[in-house]
């Protein structure tokens, strides 16, 4: 095979590689194969560089071709080569792109045009730190913010020789979309201290039960007006099993001496009635049982003392 066939062919196997990067739905669970992927490229660009070191053009079409901006510089970090994306995010001109610039003049002048703006209010600071990031060797993977915007992933590679190779994809839509879902999630969070606050602030006792008629939310009034359940597992409990526990603990007056009965009682006309439901509390007093479907499924359940009711005498 010859120079040219491998030119293109490591270029195929950069342009898979950079795919399987840029289609990765999730980076954080996916942070081995986004490294893995971007090791191929960065070898396939050494390959490259060899396997065309008499034919540039074909080299250098094959890297230009690529959607990822490419760099490398070499063990005193003098600029070795670059692709045409790096080139047009980074503003280069031909002086700056041509090989043996040193990578410092480079990185001041893209300061001082504004293309770094994690770097505003503290230029001189964050060039230092970069160099010094540089000469360490320390390379890895980060995101960066660029000055249109738009987000780039850098990876980064120091290899045996001293060069540094590093190339940066586009991953704007991805950024984007998990800042979308974290404003979701934020603002579902928003309205769920929203609904607590409120069922909170009610003057009843309120209670809300899924689909599967188990307690997903409930307010202290209704803890303090049936204090039995007090250090008893209640949120995701069914209504079934909640009122076992009350039968079983004597927390139902009126059901003494017949729970079985009034427990099948009670699960039938569960949701049923149109007005409110009257039962006598563990203390005695008495409270309306307000029970309400609601369209989706589920049930709101509102209880209130019943202080104006007196009891028929016997």
């Amino acid at each position: 095979m010859n120079r040219h066939s491998i030119a293109l062919l490591l270029a195929a196997l950069a342009i898979v590689s950079f795919s399987l990067l840029t289609v990765l739905p999730d980076w954080r669970a996916g942070e081995w194969l986004a490294l893995a992927a971007g090791v191929a490229l960065l070898l396939t660009a050494v390959g490259l560089w060899h396997a065309a070191e008499r034919d540039r053009s074909v080299w250098q079409n094959a890297i230009d071709a690529m959607q990822a901006g490419i760099v490398a510089y070499d063990r005193d970090d003098r600029l070795l080569f670059t692709n045409a994306e790096f080139r047009r995010l980074y503003h280069l001109s031909d002086r700056d792109a041509a090989p043996g610039t040193p990578y410092e003049h480079n990185l001041r002048a893209r300061v001082q045009e504004g293309l770094m703006p994690e770097a505003q209010g503290r230029e001189q600071a964050w060039i230092a730190e970069r160099i010094a990031r540089r000469r360490e060797g320390r390379g890895g993977v980060t995101m960066r913010r660029m000055a249109d915007g738009r987000w780039r992933r850098i990876l980064e590679q120091r290899l045996p020789d001293g060069t540094t190779l590093a190339f940066s994809v586009d991953v704007t839509e991805l950024v984007e979309g998990q800042q979308e879902l974290e404003a979701a999630r934020r603002e579902i969070e928003d309205t769920h201290r929203l609904l607590h606050d409120a069922i909170e602030a009610m003057p009843a006792a309120v209670e809300v039960y899924d689909r599967t008629d188990r307690l997903v939310v409930f307010n202290q009034r209704m803890l303090a007006m049936y204090p039995h359940m007090a250090g008893q597992p209640v949120q995701g409990e069914t209504f079934d099993i909640l009122v076992r526990r009350a039968l079983a603990q004597g927390a139902v007056p009126e059901a003494r001496g017949r729970e079985a009965d009034w427990l099948a009682e009670r699960l039938a006309e569960r949701g049923r009635h149109t007005g409110p439901r009257l039962q006598c509390a563990p203390d005695g007093s008495w409270i309306h049982i307000y029970e309400t479907p609601m369209p989706g499924g589920g049930l709101v359940t509102v209880r209130l003392r019943a202080a104006e009711f007196v009891p028929p005498r016997e």
